[in-house]
């Protein structure tokens, strides 16, 4: 991950060097109210995250890890374009994110699925919104593929309630990847699970990615996680939030053909992780 100075670089630079998204500088503070004599006032309040700068490769798999509260969350809201920036910049192939993008796929850790909808319908979901009116036949069979690619043909006509977790999970993967994502953006998706379906789902999600080639960046609190599926690692410091090391996971791939998690370098990686961080817990404690 190629780290860039604070001032804003030009899009199509960034562009030109391999680079998917660019965080430039970013700053963010939530704004609190006070009591006035007749209305109330806005003045910044929490500081959640501190000058930014980092590049996403085009189609890398990026974890970000941090204590609690540093601001994962925040950073990738704004990375989707769901809140803006205090200052600083992102830029997606160069261009301004000022919004939801059309090419940016979300994956949450709790799915919010409708539960009145199918699997199908709950998938098909994410195209009529995308493309703000009903599918047709083609685009349905289309979103259909999805379906298959996480493993729930057979399922498309069940309801919610009648999934498990990692099912519902699984739901949720395919109706990001249904709008033909470029970026996909995965809030802590596995952070409700339990362990054992949380391992299976990190194998599927790998497998999924061979497939469906998209630059992915990942929340996680899970050092394991994060080692086992990224390809770098954005090691964050507790708020405000501020990169203390980035992390390059040089382990085989695919990593679910081999035991990556007994290799002396996962455990090197995930010692120097665990050092960092639990000196940022302490403190904050």
């Amino acid at each position: 991950m190629a780290y860039i100075g604070a001032g804003l670089l030009a899009g199509a630079q960034a562009a030109s060097a391999g680079t998917k998204i660019s965080v430039n500088g970013v700053c963010k503070q939530f704004l609190q109210s006070q009591p006035g004599w007749f209305t109330r006032q806005w003045t910044y309040g929490t500081e959640a995250l501190r000058e930014i700068n980092f590049d996403f490769p085009r189609d890398s798999f990026v974890s970000v890890l941090g204590p609690s509260g540093c601001g994962k969350t925040t950073l990738l809201r704004i990375v989707a374009g769901l809140i803006e920036p205090t200052s600083g910049q992102v830029t997606i192939d160069g261009a301004a994110v000022a919004g939801p993008r059309r090419g940016s796929g979300m994956v949450f850790q709790y799915i919010g699925l409708f539960p009145w909808r199918t699997v199908e319908e709950n998938v098909f979901f994410s195209q009529e919104m995308n493309l703000h009116r009903g599918l047709s036949a083609a685009e349905r069979e289309a979103a259909r593929r999805f379906i298959r690619m996480v493993g729930l043909q057979g399922f498309e006509n069940a309801y919610p309630h009648q999934l498990s977790g990692g099912m519902q999970q699984r739901v949720g993967i395919a109706r990001a990847l249904a709008i033909s994502p470029d970026v996909l953006l995965m809030d802590e998706p596995f952070g409700a699970l339990d362990a054992q379906t949380r391992l299976v789902l990190q194998d599927e999600l790998l497998k999924i990615c061979e497939a469906y080639r998209a630059t992915v960046m990942f929340i996680t609190h899970d050092i394991d996680e994060a080692i086992y599926l990224s390809d770098q690692i954005v090691v964050m410091s507790r708020r405000p939030g501020m990169i203390k090391f980035v992390v390059d996971v040089d382990l085989p791939k695919p990593r679910y053909a081999h035991d990556v998690r007994s290799d002396p370098k996962f455990l090197a990686i995930r010692s120097r992780i665990w050092n960092a961080l639990r000196d940022e817990i302490v403190e904050a404690i």
